[in-house]
């Protein structure tokens, strides 16, 4: 068991703390989750399949993020508007919206 248990215990209590935080609507924490699913980094590069993330609910907790301030969000909102990304289409002025 030892060390190779140990990141995958580790991935599963950061998801976990993550996962808490941004139930209780805590910005970052809703932007971290939100690139977790958009991105299925965890996945990718951990190899961890512990827990699923779905591209489908990013979005909802961008916009959440976003809109409570979070920096992190709002780029990635800004950059999916720029560059047509996500379901939406390529819109400057949207975009803009988002890097002010």
């Amino acid at each position: 068991l030892g060390q190779e248990c140990a990141p995958k215990r580790n991935l599963t209590w950061g998801v976990h703390w993550i996962r808490r935080a941004a139930n209780e609507g805590q910005p970052d924490a809703q932007a971290m989750l939100a690139f977790l699913h958009d991105s299925d980094a965890l996945r990718l590069v951990y190899n961890y399949t512990a827990e699923s993330f779905e591209r489908e609910q990013a979005l909802p907790l961008y916009e959440a993020a976003a809109a409570a301030g979070s920096l992190y969000a709002q780029m990635a909102l800004g950059h999916k508007h720029a560059n047509g990304l996500g379901g939406f289409s390529e819109s400057c002025p949207a975009a803009a919206a988002y890097y002010e």
